[in-house]
């Protein structure tokens, strides 16, 4: 109810401001168009709607707000509808599976290189004191 007096409402204050900055237009004896009265001019009526456009025009705005309020109450009556579930990740249960627990490797003092396919195990180069 209140959104179709704002609509109401809205659609008045846009009509008003249409009309309230109509212009006056002359025209004038050598078959020009002016918004200052000239020589031999004639006014011509800003409003050139007729009174059957004005009411249709009303009419149409009068359906589309109607129209427009059984779509929001049935957009309503839908979101009440709606259940809200819980998120997903919510519903997920723990895992039984143990927690890794990765112990740090030590980092290697020197760079050690491997030969593929050799077989041999690294060996590590000792710190020369020098």
């Amino acid at each position: 109810m209140k959104s179709s007096i704002a609509a109401t409402l809205l659609i008045a204050a846009v009509a008003l401001s249409i009309s309230a900055t109509a212009q006056n237009v002359y025209k004038c004896a050598d078959g020009s168009y002016s918004q200052s009265a000239c020589a031999g001019g004639v006014a011509l009526p800003s409003d050139t709607q007729t009174r059957a456009q004005i009411a249709t025009a009303r009419a149409n705005a009068k359906r589309d707000a109607k129209a427009a309020d059984a779509m929001e109450k049935a957009r309503l009556q839908q979101e009440a509808r709606v259940v809200p579930r819980p998120l997903a990740a919510a519903k997920t249960p723990p895992s039984n599976k143990p927690k890794r627990t990765s112990a740090k490797k030590k980092k290697a003092d020197e760079f050690v290189a491997i030969v593929p396919g050799s077989g041999k195990k690294p060996t590590k180069k000792k710190k020369s004191s020098a």
